[in-house]
């Protein structure tokens, strides 16, 4: 092999100098750590502790438009609206519509039924805790109306949500005194 000449000896002699001084001054800016303060012994005598006040459990009653009458108002809506949307999915394209057909009549009213589905459970949801959990199936439902009635999803997965709607509108009749 070749000697080096003298501008490559110096080259790297600058690039060695230079990485040294890099890493002393990334050791003197470092900030220093502090030592770790000595874990303190436990605590075996507790002075005074806060005692916890019982109270009673508050129920507030439900909004007026939210009682087991208007659930079953709504689950009964629902049921109605399935009805409609399991219909219109089982004669829809196999493969899911292009995103036209949301312009269609029929799809508009269809996603208008399921938006005021939607729009009244959500109001009623977590209001009282006698119907909450029923209320939250019935807006479950409606969720699950919305993925079947949309048009471009395939036909099974629009017929697997209508199924799973009602079934979570029956749990909520079921559970409702």
């Amino acid at each position: 092999m070749g000697r080096m000449n003298l501008n490559k000896r110096r080259a790297v002699g600058v690039v060695v100098l230079g990485l040294g001084a890099l890493a002393l001054a990334v050791r003197l800016t470092r900030p220093r750590r502090l030592p770790l303060p000595a874990p303190r012994p436990p605590a075996s005598g507790i002075g005074y502790v806060h005692p916890i006040v019982p109270s009673t459990p508050v129920v507030n009653p439900p909004p007026p438009t939210c009682r087991a009458r208007d659930l079953r108002d709504v689950a009964r809506a629902a049921r109605q609206s399935e009805k409609k949307i399991a219909d219109a999915a089982a004669h829809g394209d196999k493969q899911g519509a292009p995103a036209t057909c949301h312009q269609a009549a029929d799809d508009r009213a269809l996603a208008a039924e399921v938006d005021l589905l939607a729009r009244v459970t959500s109001g009623c949801v977590a209001r009282d805790a006698t119907l909450d959990s029923q209320w939250n199936l019935v807006q479950s439902a409606a969720v699950a109306l919305d993925a079947c009635a949309d048009c471009t999803h395939p036909r099974a997965a629009r017929t697997l949500s209508c199924t799973r709607a009602l079934e979570l509108v029956t749990a909520a009749e079921k559970a409702t005194p």
